[in-house]
């Protein structure tokens, strides 16, 4: 098991200054941010603990919404992949009757890999009116089921892998399909035969069980915040859209369907309106 990623507790003081920290009292109001060291496409976790009133503050340009937690309030946002090395700041206002809160996230290089594959024929030639008014309706399907309404985290505590299975590619991994198309890989492959069950990452609702061109029989959970987790190519369906799961819950089995090249998930977790590292997910602490 990995190790929790180092949190950053930071306390206000009068001055408000980002250089003047104290340890904290039992009922200060507490920054917390996590990890300490990312890099582009990492999810970050705010959280401001003992604040009354719902604050407000960013991560770089990145505005942060918070939603109510524990003992305060809660904001996942991420890195976008474009970012480069250095400190990110995060800027916090609690409200009016504190001082703003600073921290930093030190950013290292991505080193994403290459990988290249060779797909079918069948999903790089031409394609018909029929099939391009597929896919767009499948964009358009997984547009709604990104953007539902922000609320307090469904989960109490920390994600879990959806299978325990050798992992084949990874977050970040530059793809070339038949030697020309690039794209980047927006998630975990996790091997498995046919029919091997996926579990829930974590606490959530079910807000789509759709077969997809691309991604094949797909399941996408909401476990609020903003945060979502999705798993493609799936051989079943064990639950329903709207379902309340649980972490650990069966959601299917692994498959083939969809754009693929042999039996496997395809794990992706979408934090904030973009695609962040399911590994990284893993190892933010939630206490």
């Amino acid at each position: 098991m990995r190790n929790a990623l180092p949190l950053l507790a930071l306390v206000a003081v009068l001055t408000g200054s980002p250089a003047a920290y104290a340890a904290p009292s039992a009922d200060a109001v507490q920054l917390i941010v996590a990890p300490q060291e990312a890099r582009p496409g990492d999810p970050v976790m705010v959280r401001l603990r003992h604040a009354t009133s719902r604050p407000h503050g960013h991560l770089g340009d990145t505005a942060l919404s918070f939603v109510p937690f524990r003992d305060g309030w809660i904001a996942f946002t991420s890195l976008p992949m474009e970012t480069q090395p250095g400190q990110v700041a995060v800027r916090i206002r609690p409200g009016w009757e504190h001082p703003p809160l600073f921290a930093a996230v030190e950013v290292r290089p991505g080193n994403w890999r290459t990988r290249s594959l060779t797909v079918s024929s069948a999903h790089t030639s031409e394609r018909p009116p029929e099939l391009e008014a597929r896919i767009q309706a499948d964009r358009e399907a997984f547009a709604r089921a990104l953007s539902g309404e922000r609320v307090t985290p469904h989960f109490d505590a920390p994600f879990i892998l959806p299978r325990e299975a050798a992992l084949t590619a990874f977050f970040g991994d530059q793809r070339v399909f038949n030697g020309s198309l690039a794209s980047v890989h927006y998630g975990l492959d996790l091997r498995g035969a046919v029919g091997a069950p996926i579990h829930a990452a974590n606490a959530g609702v079910v807000v789509m069980v759709r077969d997809c061109f691309t991604s094949g029989n797909t399941v996408i959970v909401d476990h609020g915040a903003g945060l979502y987790t999705l798993y493609f190519h799936l051989s079943r369906f064990d639950v329903t859209e709207g379902q309340r799961v649980e972490r650990g819950q069966l959601l299917g089995a692994v498959g083939s369907t969809g754009r693929v090249t042999g039996p496997h998930l395809h794990w992706s977790v979408h934090v904030d309106g973009r695609y962040v590292d399911p590994q990284r997910l893993l190892e933010l602490a939630l206490d």
